[in-house]
């Protein structure tokens, strides 16, 4: 309970950062996620950590979201980001049926290639470049390739990330709401790493002079 009101907290900040500075809701998320973790009487400390890392990989990544969409051609950049993280997954699936040959990473997802990464990345890069040069957005198409190159990069540390996390727990599923689809978080795990991305690289791009 109380992570779930952390993490909702840390993603209003992003939505009114005037209203919750981010100082407050850190300083006050760990205090009381502590201080409830106490009350446990065995695995107090582990307790503690699995609710403030929850809390904060959740609330600050999906809140960088809500930032993204809040900016200059935000859903534009917003779009970007799902389109490039869906071009990636789909790209590496198929090209990973067809052509996969050699296991990225047995231990953690035992079904991922080499072959399929590669071909997720090139796919993620053009479609980077397309988004860039079809919509609204002020940034040459160059910046859009590179850009969804590193997402797709992204993409699958996001995946593998979630993937470890349940295996650490002995979960298949990250949740029930989704039955068939794993839960929320399974189907949001690569974009959870795209959007912070994607939001810290305008912000720069648009401080440049």
């Amino acid at each position: 309970l109380f992570g779930t009101l952390w993490l909702t907290a840390l993603i209003f900040h992003y939505w009114q950062p005037q209203t919750l500075p981010l100082d407050t809701i850190l300083a006050f998320g760990l205090i009381i996620t502590l201080i409830d973790a106490l009350r446990r009487p065995e695995n107090a400390l582990a307790g503690w950590m699995a609710t403030a890392v929850g809390a904060l990989y959740i609330g600050m990544t999906v809140g960088q979201g809500v930032a993204l969409r809040l900016l200059d051609n935000g859903l534009w950049w917003l779009l970007f980001a799902f389109f490039v993280t869906w071009t990636n997954d789909t790209t590496a699936y198929f090209v990973g049926v067809t052509l996969g040959r050699h296991k990225l990473w047995p231990r953690l997802s035992p079904k991922k290639t080499w072959e399929g990464t590669v071909g997720g990345w090139a796919g993620a890069a053009i479609m980077g470049g397309l988004v860039i040069w079809l919509t609204p957005l002020h940034a040459p198409i160059w910046l859009g390739v590179a850009l969804g190159g590193a997402c797709g990069g992204l993409a699958l540390l996001g995946d593998v990330a979630v993937s470890m996390l349940k295996r650490q727990v002995g979960a298949k599923d990250s949740g029930r709401f989704l039955p068939g689809h794993g839960g929320f978080l399974d189907r949001m795990d690569s974009l959870l790493f795209v959007m912070p991305f994607v939001y810290q690289i305008v912000i720069f791009w648009n401080w440049v002079p």
